[in-house]
């Protein structure tokens, strides 16, 4: 949209800045690990030539501190005494409250979505104006069929998923990704990606990492003190036997299923982000590299 080319383009061909952050509400349709907001994001990152794309949400308990919550309020307020006809068409419902005409309905819908897009499109909130506008789903940029995608093995070596952050990252191969944009990559160089949130706790014999159960214990660092740290070498004797070590492994909400969301062959995913049916072609892949690896 052009009312936020602003903050979101730059330079003379006002293309779109190289890393973009998003900070979602992180309800079911846009959850950072659903499949779908993975396959926007990556439509996204390879229709505008970034250099990153992350997508973060808050934990449970944590919305007071979601920018995205706190700019809802003023919207729900609006909302106040308003009521939407269901039927402003005409009713698609039968006696039984079941769709009885699918067309009728999409046009009450529609109708609907437009009167709140006009009533928010008069928000101000923090001296900023509010863009909305009713998408029709038929006619979506977002469509599946229209989104730009890549295969599993692509997937793999670019994006990484976590409970709540997913990042889609360019990797260094000009075959594969074009020349980076930004300076992203003299700041995060050692493995594109940003690091997980790891706690540090002072002791008498210096910097350490506390067990996973000692949640009251954790302070976590800065990203940049965290990239100037060897967390690997402070790491706990139970935390060492991972290969790679999970981006959730200290997320007290993920503990009980964290073994199951780690691929088993070291890649740093959640299974549940590959499609059920690519699994078997990723894995057969990634056990091809790993054999020319040691050979």
């Amino acid at each position: 949209m052009a009312d936020f080319d602003v903050t979101s383009k730059y330079g003379i061909d006002k293309s779109v800045k190289p890393v973009v952050i998003m900070i979602v509400v992180g309800g079911p349709d846009e959850n950072p690990r659903y499949q779908k907001t993975i396959h926007v994001a990556v439509h996204h990152f390879l229709k505008h030539n970034l250099d990153a794309i992350f997508i973060a949400t808050n934990s449970p308990g944590r919305s007071a501190f979601n920018r995205v919550e706190r700019r809802m309020a003023p919207l729900s307020r609006e909302l106040a005494g308003v009521i939407l006809p269901h039927e402003h068409y005409g009713s698609h419902l039968d006696a039984q409250r079941k769709t009885t005409d699918f067309i009728l309905e999409k046009q009450n819908f529609e109708y609907a979505g437009k009167a709140l897009a006009e009533i928010w499109s008069n928000v101000i909130i923090d001296s900023c104006p509010t863009v909305a506008e009713y998408i029709d789903p038929d006619n979506s940029e977002m469509s599946i069929d229209r989104l730009l995608s890549k295969d599993e093995i692509w997937f793999a070596l670019h994006v990484q998923t976590s409970q709540y952050f997913t990042q889609v990252v360019k990797c260094q191969d000009m075959k594969c990704c074009s020349p980076a944009r930004s300076s992203y990559f003299s700041l995060i160089s050692k493995s594109r990606f940003l690091p997980p949130p790891i706690p540090l706790i002072q002791t008498r014999d210096g910097l350490c990492i506390p067990e996973r159960t000692e949640t009251e214990q954790f302070k976590f660092p800065s990203l940049f003190i965290s990239l100037s740290i060897d967390m690997e070498k402070l790491l706990p004797r139970s935390s060492k036997s991972f290969k790679i070590l999970p981006y959730d492994l200290y997320c007290p909400s993920v503990q009980s299923s964290l073994t199951d969301r780690i691929c088993r062959f070291a890649m740093p995913i959640l299974l549940q982000s590959l499609c059920s049916r690519n699994i078997t072609k990723f894995i057969k892949y990634h056990q091809t590299v790993l054999l020319k690896l040691d050979h």
